[in-house]
């Protein structure tokens, strides 16, 4: 069994609907579709909770709360959990050629079609075919992946390890949130 803390930024009225009817897939990420948290060695990490923080101020910066009733940014923990089999590690080297060349394919289609598609899009897309793929073989419930900081965080010792790790959660049952440890963004 597979089984891991990560932590979630938000706005208050998305943590009040999440308590409410727990998490919806995203329909776009940098890594496929799914519900992202960053690693955490712990429950109240001080990475993982940067990179939450960071993450809802980036989202906020963009917009994506501006329909949100409460605003007020949220960081979320939680437990991802799942069979060994069914986590999807990202992290190792085998895998990348192949989405290369499958974002590399989607960049060249849609060249073709004068279609102009964002890199963001390409690898979206291309992560989520890869990830398509594997599952029809069997099923994937979590994605184990490094993913870009947020734009402007700021953390000096960054550039010396590299990008972040995060849980792409494919099965929402696989999430169990700690609603007391739920903290506002200052």
């Amino acid at each position: 069994m597979y089984r891991s803390i990560g932590s979630h930024g938000t706005s208050k009225s998305r943590v009040d609907s999440i308590s409410r009817n727990g998490f919806r897939e995203s329909a776009f990420g940098r890594r496929g579709k799914g519900v992202y948290f960053w690693y955490a060695d712990e429950c109240g990490c001080e990475d993982a909770r940067n990179l939450a923080r960071s993450w809802y101020k980036y989202a906020e910066r963009r917009g994506e709360y501006k329909s949100d009733e409460n605003k007020q940014g949220q960081v979320i923990w939680a437990k991802i959990g799942c069979e060994q089999e069914n986590l999807l590690k990202l992290t190792e080297p085998k895998y990348r050629a192949t989405i290369r060349k499958l974002v590399e394919s989607h960049i060249e289609d849609a060249q073709k079609k004068g279609e102009v598609i964002s890199n963001d899009e390409a690898m979206s897309l291309a992560h989520d075919m890869f990830i398509s793929r594997l599952s029809s073989k069997h099923p994937i419930d979590v994605v184990l992946a490094t993913v870009a900081a947020p734009k402007k965080m700021k953390d000096e010792l960054l550039p010396f390890l590299g990008e972040p790790f995060a849980h792409i959660v494919k099965n929402m049952s696989c999430i169990t949130m700690f609603p007391a440890l739920t903290e506002d963004i200052k």
